[in-house]
């Protein structure tokens, strides 16, 4: 603390006297302060001459240094310490940018579109074993966008069912998706019908399953959903569009474990999805009854009845923890 009366700086600081450094005092004061060696000071705007940047206080730091320091000895190892210290600012920065939602939607999901494209590949091998044809393959893919109902349907097709059995079983598959949607509309009822009716488009299990876990961390933006839904379209339509064009020339896809990169899709979204010892919990639980019911016999409501216990525990859970 300086004692007596401060004296004028455009920046506020407190300095010598003219005589000591060249910078004049506030008229009707007289200088006490202890002499001491003039420290430069910043440019003022208004003279004329811009201020200096962050870069330029890096290097004028770098460059006031003694040659003792560590880098080396004068003006050389001076610009070295200078570009050590805006390498070291230009990573904090980095470090601290946010990643935007649709990038983080491509950073978490590319696993999932990776899956997309093989199973796609996979369902364009079997429509077109079915006698689809390449137009007709790419339309189911590109009209109806719901990968179960697709195999079911191309199943259908291949025993010769009727349409309306086929139309109705389709609808029956694909009726989950209003429960889906119900549990997305929170989050997507703000925005305007067009909208919700592209989202509708692209809402799929993954889409679904991704889109709650981006919810549940507390973020709004429908940013992420339309970008991870997006690029699973995309993702599944080329993957159908080029095992519709190579289908002939491959046989009995399945012995390539291409059906199981559905199960490995759902066992890495549930693995992202848990973030808390409860989900842990729920997790297991439904994993051991799907097991367990798959292994007594029950395969035909083994995942409904997981799928319907697990929502149970959860709110069952939820009113412990209250």
């Amino acid at each position: 603390m300086v004692a007596g009366p401060k004296l004028w700086h455009p920046y506020g600081r407190v300095r010598g006297s003219r005589a000591q450094n060249g910078w004049p005092l506030r008229p009707g004061t007289t200088s006490d302060v202890p002499r001491h060696r003039a420290v430069p000071s910043r440019r003022v705007a208004c003279d004329g001459k811009r201020a200096p940047s962050d870069r330029d206080r890096v290097l004028r730091r770098a460059l006031h240094r003694g040659p003792h320091r560590r880098g080396g000895e004068g003006l050389e190892g001076c610009f070295r310490r200078a570009l050590r210290a805006i390498r070291r600012a230009r990573a904090r920065t980095h470090t601290l940018r946010s990643v935007t939602p649709g990038r983080a939607a491509i950073i978490e999901g590319w696993p999932v579109f990776v899956t997309a494209l093989v199973v796609g590949t996979a369902f364009g091998l079997t429509a077109r074993q079915s006698g689809l044809t390449v137009v007709e393959t790419s339309a189911t893919s590109l009209i109806v966008f719901a990968g179960a109902s697709q195999f079911v349907m191309v199943d259908l097709l291949r025993t010769g069912a009727p349409a309306p059995l086929i139309v109705l079983t389709v609808v029956l598959l694909n009726a989950r998706h209003l429960l889906m949607a119900a549990a997305i509309r929170p989050f997507v009822g703000s925005v305007s019908l067009a909208r919700r009716l592209g989202l509708a488009y692209v809402l799929t299990d993954e889409a679904f399953a991704m889109g709650v876990g981006w919810f549940r961390r507390g973020h709004r933006d429908l940013t992420y959903f339309t970008v991870f839904g997006s690029l699973m379209w995309c993702a599944w339509n080329a993957g159908t569009l080029m095992g519709a064009v190579f289908g002939a020339d491959v046989q009995d896809p399945q012995r390539y474990g291409i059906d199981f990169a559905i199960t490995a899709v759902f066992a890495a979204i549930v693995v992202i999805g848990v973030r808390h010892r409860a989900d842990a919990i729920i997790a297991v639980v439904a994993v051991v009854v799907a097991a367990g019911l798959r292994l007594a016999g029950a395969s035909a409501v083994a995942v409904v009845v997981a799928g319907a216990l697990a929502p149970v525990l959860s709110f069952a859970l939820g009113e412990s923890r209250e």
